[in-house]
């Protein structure tokens, strides 16, 4: 009597299990698809084009809109220029810049040329038979390099010690200078002695010429002085 009673009690717990399951099951769905009522699917999907509508060009094949490269780099361009200005728009366009910057060109399809800077040189300076001269200025390696020539017509030879050569700048303060090549003896030879006269361009700043000043040694009787010697950019 006593296992009929077990048996029947274990039946009745699992249909009531059973029917709680399926009555929970039932609710959740019934829960869902209200939910999803309003829900509806697309009339027209994405990838496939407009009956009777015209094919946009940027589409590709996956129905992707590939902007141009150009009206990317511009937009970008705007944004990053806006960004350092204080949101100012630019006046120009990268497109226009570069045409802007474009060289001139003349009507036989030469470019068309800068004239150069005239130097007016040599600058001369003559005394005792014994002449110096700036034949040249040029930028190398840091440094303005002037281009010196010594000769001596005179009746003697002249010696030189170039640590007495003076290099002034348009304000008159004094520059250091290396010179290179030049002779510490200048023979009475009439012979042209080639050399240069270094300055470094970090003593430059604004100066826009120089003058320099060499006297021989140890007598100091000769006086060679040069002013206005251009400084080139």
């Amino acid at each position: 009597m006593r296992l009929n009673t077990t048996v029947v009690l274990t039946l009745l717990l699992l249909l009531t299990m059973s029917g709680a399951g399926t009555a929970s099951a039932l609710w959740g769905f019934r829960i869902g698809r209200a939910a999803l009522t309003s829900v509806r699917q697309p009339d027209v999907s994405p990838t496939r084009r407009l009956a009777g509508g015209d094919s946009d060009p940027n589409l590709d094949e996956d129905g992707l809109n590939i902007l141009p490269e150009s009206e990317i780099l511009v937009k970008v361009y705007d944004y990053v220029y806006a960004q350092e200005h204080g949101g100012e728009a630019p006046t120009t366009s990268p497109g226009n810049e570069a045409e802007e910057n474009k060289t001139q060109v003349v009507e036989d399809g030469e470019e068309e040329s800068q004239p150069e800077p005239e130097l007016n040189l040599p600058i001369k300076s003559q005394d005792q038979g014994v002449t110096m001269e700036v034949t040249n200025v040029t930028r190398n390696d840091g440094s303005l390099v002037l281009d010196v020539n010594l000769n001596n017509e005179g009746s003697q030879a002249v010696r030189f010690l170039y640590s007495f050569l003076e290099v002034n700048n348009d304000q008159g303060q004094p520059l250091s200078a290396i010179t290179d090549g030049l002779p510490g003896e200048l023979p009475a030879t009439g012979r042209s002695f080639s050399g240069t006269v270094k300055i470094p361009e970090v003593l430059l700043n604004d100066t826009k010429s120089l003058s320099i000043s060499l006297t021989d040694y140890p007598d100091q009787k000769l006086q060679l002085s040069l002013a206005e010697i251009p400084v080139v950019e």
